[in-house]
């Protein structure tokens, strides 16, 4: 399972980033609210540390000026429109479709592409918020840093941090200036030395949509069909004891995926997840065997 129950459809960074037309600000309440509204099982938002220590949902290093999240202080954040963790998930319901409202929580340390310099402090800062948190809505933590998943580990095995469920992120396939793993063995490997209960892997690493098919972040001598790098990924985490969840599908995608076995989707385009996945799973069994075969052709730049 993605979280400690079941979880089908997450909103990424709400109801979906903000190059989707016609949503909500990404890492807002309203966004997150509007995701629920339109069938979301829960949202992921980004959460990383102001330079006062303050925990505050932001997605990237950098504010629109250039100037790093985690070395300005709380009120000039606020003055850009950024929100605090504890006002957005305060202004959430604690049930949304009949289940307490999932949160996945992305712990942000600086990972952009351009962006060398990482801060660790927002798995220490996150434990005083934890209790209140977990009181009202299940959660979820993940990162694309190994650091920091080690670290709030730590915190969780001595006591010091409420116990939760986490996942290991792989790396997004444009990353090449990272050596993080990007390949979907390589993350089910450092989910698992981690100790992680599930991992998170990009449409792209399973050949769904372009330009992420790129053969050096494939499975040498893996076939390029998509249902069988899904299946390959499905299996892959399942013998590692993980969950799996894919972050960014299409909503047809979205819907394929969970009919293969995947645990969990994380999508810019709830109510059409919701609705093709509806149609594609009513009285079907999860299996790998409708999943149509695509060609995926390599970038050549």
């Amino acid at each position: 399972m993605y979280f400690d129950v079941p979880r089908r459809i997450t909103g990424h960074r709400g109801s979906g980033a903000n190059h989707v037309v016609q949503r909500e600000i990404e890492n807002t309440a309203a966004s997150c609210r509007l995701a629920l509204v339109h069938g979301a099982d829960s949202v992921e938002i980004d959460v990383q540390v102001s330079g006062d220590d303050k925990l505050v949902v932001y997605h990237h290093a950098r504010t629109p000026d250039g100037l790093r999240v985690a070395e300005q202080p709380l009120n000039q954040l606020q003055a850009l429109g950024i929100e605090t963790l504890a006002e957005l998930t305060a202004a959430l319901p604690s049930h949304s479709n009949g289940m307490q409202v999932g949160l996945n929580l992305e712990l942000k340390t600086g990972y952009d592409r351009n962006e060398l310099k990482l801060d660790h402090r927002v798995a220490d800062a996150l434990t005083e918020l934890l209790p209140t948190l977990t009181a009202r809505h299940t959660v979820l933590l993940s990162s694309f840093d190994p650091i920091v998943l080690g670290r709030y580990r730590v915190l969780r095995d001595t006591g010091t941090a409420t116990a939760l469920p986490f996942s290991y992120v792989c790396a997004h396939p444009h990353r090449r200036d990272r050596t993080l793993p990007v390949t979907v063995s390589d993350g089910v490997i450092e989910a698992s030395k981690l100790g992680a209960d599930s991992v998170h892997l990009n449409a792209g690493q399973l050949g769904l949509g372009p330009p992420e098919t790129d053969p050096q972040f494939t499975e040498p001598g893996q076939n390029w069909a998509p249902q069988e790098r899904i299946a390959a990924a499905v299996a892959a985490a399942r013998d590692a004891g993980l969950a799996l969840n894919v972050w960014c599908p299409e909503p047809e995608d979205a819907a394929i995926l969970l009919r293969a076995g995947v645990d969990g989707v994380c999508v810019n385009w709830v109510p059409e997840t919701v609705s093709r996945t509806a149609e594609l799973l009513a009285g079907a069994e999860p299996t790998a065997d409708a999943i149509p075969v695509q060609a995926a052709t390599p970038r050549t730049e």
